[in-house]
């Protein structure tokens, strides 16, 4: 593994800095694109991405020490130290629709709008910082002795690239979901096919990751996956709903009497 990709003196460019540096400006990019074909314009979009970047970055580290408080409590200093890893992602996706809902309502524009449109960069994004996860060494998996199987400096043994096998699962979401994101039915469809999709994906890689936190007989992102997978079927359901009984009432306002 490659932690440290490049130092000169004090500086030093950490690998799992530099892809999520990359995944950001390539999500930025594509997104700002969509968002245009939208219609809600450029605006002020670009420093929401890069709130969204901080906040989802901040409240993923608060995710991850929560359920790992024991081992900061003697180190605090700690928590600030993402150089290797260290983000939950579902915490990241939760802070993210928070600044979603926010910047919407702050700007008067429809928030399953501006999900749709932000979607594919979003597996986009994550499918590129598992890069970083693989080079970091962190996120690593279970014992394997299949032909490409990794090592790194976090624990013995030759491992399964759960990392990579994340991202190829990742960028397949990317690619299904820019194919469609001109087709979909109603606002919000799109975004709730990602966060579904990764949830499916997510739950999957676990079987090969090294788990450190279970409940019970899955892990602590199985039962997330699980829960955001219920609460994204939930919520596309009513979403149709709603969509279905505003065609009804259109279509019998332009009946002729």
């Amino acid at each position: 593994m490659h932690p440290e990709l490049l130092k000169i003196g004090p500086f030093t460019v950490y690998s799992y800095g530099l892809m999520l540096g990359i995944a950001f400006v390539a999500g930025t990019f594509l997104a700002a694109k969509e968002v245009e074909r939208k219609g809600m314009g450029k605006g002020s979009i670009f420093d929401f991405f890069l709130i969204t970047l901080i906040v989802s970055v901040v409240v993923s580290r608060l995710f991850y020490v929560a359920f790992r408080l024991h081992a900061y409590l003697s180190a605090p200093l700690g928590i600030l130290d993402i150089r290797d890893g260290g983000l939950a992602i579902h915490g990241g996706l939760l802070g993210g629709i928070g600044v979603g809902l926010w910047y919407s309502r702050r700007n008067n524009i429809s928030f399953w709008r501006l999900a749709d449109a932000l979607a594919p960069s979003l597996a986009l994004g994550i499918g590129i910082t598992r890069w970083g996860c693989l080079l970091a060494g962190c996120c690593y998996g279970t014992l394997s002795t299949l032909p490409w199987a990794v090592s790194t400096h976090y624990a013995p043994g030759w491992r399964h690239p759960a990392q990579i096998y994340e991202s190829i699962l990742d960028l397949a979401i990317f690619g299904l979901l820019w194919a469609r994101r001109k087709k979909r039915a109603t606002d919000g469809q799109l975004f709730l096919a990602f966060v579904g999709l990764y949830s499916i994906a997510r739950f999957f890689v676990e079987f090969y990751r090294e788990a450190d936190l279970k409940l019970g007989p899955v892990t602590v992102a199985q039962a997330g996956s699980i829960v955001l997978a219920i609460l994204t079927s939930l919520v596309s359901l009513y979403l149709g709903k709603v969509s279905r009984s505003r065609s009804r009432t259109q279509g019998s306002r332009s009946e002729p009497l």
